[in-house]
């Protein structure tokens, strides 16, 4: 499941409640009553979310890059590179990686490493 702050789902349940009342008396009820509600909605849609923030960041950093001196360059799209990957997965827990991953890899776009020996320089991380 996604990963929200609480004040995204007040926010967002408040809005919902505010639905609510415009058709039903909801005077008996707070923006708790509809937390788990929107947290699902945004569930539903937190990884387009992400790679819709990710694209943005991608399409700011290449409509830039030509401005950059070409000593600057590498570093310009290395850094928004690491924000865009960032914000893919700003919303995602755990099990939503696990679900992209088991996704990704039956689908044969990911590149696994078969062999029995860990590269010297990540053995430690």
């Amino acid at each position: 499941m996604a990963e929200f702050p609480e004040e995204v789902i007040r926010k967002a349940a408040e809005v919902r409640l505010r639905q609510y009342d415009s058709e039903y008396n909801a005077d008996h009820l707070t923006w708790k009553d509809f937390a788990s509600e929107v947290t699902e909605i945004l569930d539903a849609v937190a990884e387009d979310l992400g790679n819709h923030a990710a694209e943005k960041i991608a399409e700011h950093r290449d409509s830039h890059g030509d401005s950059m001196p070409p000593d600057r360059l590498g570093t310009w799209r290395r850094h928004f590179g690491i924000a865009a990957r960032i914000a893919s997965q700003a919303f995602l827990g755990d099990d939503d990686m696990k679900g992209i991953a088991a996704r990704e890899l039956a689908a044969g776009r990911a590149v696994i490493c078969t062999g029995s020996e860990v590269p010297e320089d990540t053995a430690d991380a």
